[in-house]
């Protein structure tokens, strides 16, 4: 309902509550949200009035009062507050009344017009009004993520999903419950000044991780980006939501872990050991990591199609990259699912050993061809196959984590760092043996050169300065590739 000129407040809150009262089976909201809220408030002040029994309702009373007397009356209290005289209410009974408040709303405060071609501001039949608690928004918030993420092959929702519901279980653990009404721009930017300070972890003293805040924070934010752009709720989030502060504060813990090895990556002496203890399966897995910089998420997706074998490229593509191949060179061409970006990589001899073995036991099992999964486990699945209860498959990890063990068990020297380090100490040493943009190039990031946003709008990504990195990594890993052993790809017992 729109907003009369030099109609005050608490006039556009009766007449707004008056046409409620007259329409069923929708809900009326207001144009001006700010001046309905300070109209409101004071309609209630006047309801909550105790003269003796003698006043009905606020709708009743102003039934029958003339509007001039009604902004005469609020003139005199004007003058009466302004003389020093508060009217406020006392626990003796008398007629008393609290002032008005807000009557004039600055005019570079009041909410605009709604824009050319803009609907009626009646939202629909089953919108849900600002009383909803902040609690029930997001669990009904988890419902559109169950929906949203559900995967009918599976007939489950999402790995992703199921993090994101998660992350709204931890939200409503950390913020009291209230009326979604009650969220204006100072509770909102409380909400998110939470997460900013790095609140403690439930029940303990120690503060949250900076990148567990951050991305709390990213959950806060898409819930009320949902909560704003949904018909079933008469909330709309203020006009300062997009220039708050969501910074994570720094805390002195975090400059504490800084050293000289700002990122966990694995030593030659490590790389020895995994490479001597592992299984074909495991070797697999090593090889890709440092080879190509592959995570799980990358390994579980490689298709058969994206893999080339002792192909060259071709007299025009050898030009593009400045890199002469041969038909004894093998590469795995694909798009990074994650980032959306297209990279090569010229394949170790022994990863060439890898993906033969890797094939061989691909073929064994239905389906297989260009747009068949590569890797798969003993069954035949794929390793990015969710588990029965819906959760992200953990094999590769825990691949992983029993070679590191088995290595432990000899006492041998080696820290427990997780599979994903292995891509880092891939990335790391491109980076030794080139320079930080090669080494985006190698990881697929979305902007390998970060100060020229339009570097891949100008040129081609040069994949060829990757492959002579990527020999000079494969020259540098020669002794580890040696702890292989003449059979590397068939299984011991």
């Amino acid at each position: 309902m729109t907003r009369n000129v030099g109609e005050s407040p608490t006039n556009y809150a009766q007449r707004l509550r008056r046409f409620q009262k007259r329409v069923t089976g929708i809900v009326v909201t207001p144009e001006d949200r700010r001046a309905w809220r300070i109209g409101d408030e004071n309609l209630a002040r006047l309801e909550a009035i105790d003269d003796n029994g003698q006043l009905a309702t606020i709708d009743t009373l102003l039934d029958n009062v003339e509007p001039a007397k009604i902004l005469a009356m609020r003139e005199s209290e004007r003058v009466l507050v302004a003389a020093g005289i508060p009217l406020t209410a006392s626990q003796t009974g008398s007629s008393t009344v609290q002032p008005f408040v807000g009557d004039e709303v600055p005019a570079s405060e009041r909410h605009q017009s709604p824009r050319p071609g803009a609907t009626s501001c009646v939202k629909p039949p089953g919108a849900i009004a600002t009383a909803v608690s902040l609690h029930q928004a997001m669990k009904q918030y988890q419902e559109y993520l169950e929906r949203e993420f559900h995967r009918p092959e599976t007939n489950q929702i999402s790995p992703w999903g199921k993090t994101q519901v998660k992350q709204v279980d931890t939200l409503i653990q950390h913020h009291g419950d209230r009326s979604i009404g009650e969220l204006d721009a100072s509770e909102i930017n409380e909400l998110i000044g939470y997460w900013r300070r790095r609140p403690c972890k439930l029940r303990t003293t120690t503060p949250m991780t900076a990148k567990s805040c951050k991305n709390y924070l990213s959950a806060l934010t898409r819930f009320l980006k949902w909560l704003d752009t949904s018909s079933r709720f008469d909330w709309t989030k203020p006009i300062a939501f997009g220039d708050m502060d969501t910074r994570i504060r720094r805390l002195a813990v975090d400059h504490a872990r800084k050293s000289l090895e700002q990122v966990d990556t694995f030593s030659l002496d490590e790389l020895k050991l995994l490479m001597r203890y592992g299984q074909p399966f495991d070797r697999l897995l090593l090889l890709l990591g440092l080879n190509c910089g592959f995570g799980r998420a990358e390994i579980a997706s490689i298709l058969v199609g994206e893999v080339h074998l002792f192909s060259a490229h071709s007299p025009r593509h050898q030009e593009i990259l400045d890199f002469k191949s041969t038909a004894e060179d093998s590469f795995i061409k694909r798009v990074r699912r994650k980032s959306g970006v297209y990279g090569e990589h010229i394949l170790f001899p022994l990863t060439v050993k890898g993906i033969q073995w890797a094939m061989k036991r691909r073929k064994a099992f239905p389906g297989y061809g260009d747009h068949a999964v590569l890797v798969v486990n003993k069954a035949g699945t794929a390793l990015d196959q969710p588990t029965k209860a819906g959760n992200a498959n953990q094999m590769i990890p825990n691949h992983f984590d029993r070679l590191i063990k088995r290595i432990q068990v000899d006492s041998h020297d080696i820290r427990p760092l997780s599979f994903g380090k292995l891509r880092k100490t891939g990335s790391q040493l491109i980076k030794r043996f080139s320079d930080g943009e090669i080494m985006g190039v190698f990881d697929c990031h979305g902007q390998p050169v970060k100060s020229d946003a339009l570097t891949d709008a100008y040129s081609n990504r040069p994949f060829g300065r990757v492959f002579t990195a990527i020999r000079d990594v494969q020259e540098y890993l020669q002794p580890v590739f040696k702890e292989a052993g003449e059979t590397p790809f068939i299984s011991r017992s």
